[in-house]
């Protein structure tokens, strides 16, 4: 597997996890990964705080905000600059079947939609799109990914001290946690599954 720069700059940062800087630096990851879609923020949040299982509280606000602060950025330049900044952002996202499934849950559910697939470990910038695109006011978006977010990213918090195994079976955290660990500079042996 070829290593890009995004790999080898999480893997430099995370060498540096012991540091006062390395949790906010998180927020800001967690933020710009509504723009670039390639950020393993549940990866990261995991192994953070296995690593740094001391500072959990810390590394669990600072993504959890960042998240929700990134997500309310996006929402907000998509209510100035419409479909035309999202199919610049994510080219033919239109046209998928998540999206158009996400628009029957905005509709039947509204708001609720939101939180809800906020709090899960799935793509959430459909969502965030069309209820930033239906008007909804940002203050709204913005308690609606807080209350999802403080949901999933406690969750994964409490499981990445007390029952990682767990995390390691939802088949999108193991993926973003195995990229994460390849773009370790030192990686740990990787034990056998059983």
């Amino acid at each position: 597997m070829k290593i890009g720069f995004l790999d080898r700059l999480i893997g430099t940062l995370q060498t540096y996890i012991a540091r006062p800087w390395y949790p906010p630096l998180l927020g800001v990851l967690a933020a710009l990964d509504h723009f670039v879609f390639v950020i393993p923020t549940d990866g990261l949040l995991v192994t953070s705080v296995i690593a740094a299982p001391k500072r959990w509280l810390s590394t669990f606000l600072w993504i959890t905000l960042g998240s929700v602060v990134g997500g309310v950025v996006l929402a907000a330049f998509l209510q100035h600059y419409g479909t035309p900044f999202l199919e610049w952002l994510s080219p033919g996202i239109l046209e998928t079947h998540y999206w158009k499934l996400t628009i029957s849950w905005v509709d039947h559910y509204g708001l609720w939609a939101l939180f809800a697939i906020t709090a899960l470990p799935i793509f959430q910038h459909p969502v965030i799109a069309i209820t930033a695109l239906a008007g909804i006011p940002l203050g709204k978006i913005a308690l609606f990914m807080l209350g999802g977010r403080i949901v999933k990213y406690a969750v994964f918090t409490w499981l990445s001290i007390h029952a990682p195994k767990v995390l390691f079976r939802m088949r999108p955290v193991h993926k973003e946690i195995d990229e994460v660990i390849e773009a370790l500079p030192h990686k740990p042996e990787k034990k056998p599954r059983q």
